[in-house]
């Protein structure tokens, strides 16, 4: 699985590398310049001022150059390859044969080994630091490790904000997260985070 983070990460920078901007759509990019500066994939939020998709499948259609999913329905955000004109595959993941596997599912979800998507947070406002729903939650943080708190910063509102651009993790193998309980904790316990 840190495999998969790792290539996942690798493919975003490509894409940002060959186009210039990350691989998102304009009204993801809007809606996240006018909240936290940042935007996730894989989570929806239940605070409001958050910018968030609960699918992957956006970024997953960017990076592979498709504009249908497996299932057959078109990729809004890459029409005629609009926002990956040089149809270049980014990412090449494992195809699932359903919505529940690991890998590229008929919906265009990436999954980890435990059938959940990957949750992925990218800084859109070029400052270098991501805030994420979940894990940026001063209770959650608090009992990150060193390593990811070492460059972090707390913004205006007291939440953790990350160094770096991309912030990719899993729910781990009991499918769930909490951003009341710290990261060593409960369901956080088997998160299993990298950031780039």
């Amino acid at each position: 699985m840190k495999s998969e983070i790792r290539n996942l990460g690798t493919a975003i920078r490509a894409y940002k590398q060959e186009y210039g901007q990350f691989p998102i759509s304009p009204t993801a990019e809007r809606i996240s310049r006018d909240t936290t500066g940042s935007h996730t994939y894989g989570w929806q939020a239940e605070s409001p001022g958050m910018s968030t998709t609960p699918s992957n499948a956006e970024l997953m259609a960017l990076l592979m150059a498709m504009e249908t999913f497996p299932d057959g329905a078109p990729v809004l955000v890459n029409l005629k390859g609009n926002r990956n004109p040089r149809k270049i595959r980014f990412l090449d993941a494992r195809m699932a044969a359903d919505n529940d596997s690991r890998g590229i599912g008929l919906d265009g979800n990436y999954r980890d080994p435990w059938g959940n998507p990957y949750v992925v947070t990218l800084d859109l406002k070029g400052d270098g630091y991501c805030f994420d729903p979940v894990l940026s939650q001063p209770s959650v943080a608090s009992r990150l490790p060193q390593n990811a708190l070492a460059h972090a910063r707390t913004n205006h509102q007291g939440m953790i904000e990350f160094r770096g651009e991309i912030l990719i993790w899993s729910r781990g193998p009991d499918g769930m997260a909490d951003p009341t309980r710290p990261s060593d904790e409960g369901v956080n316990r088997d998160n299993v985070i990298d950031w780039f």
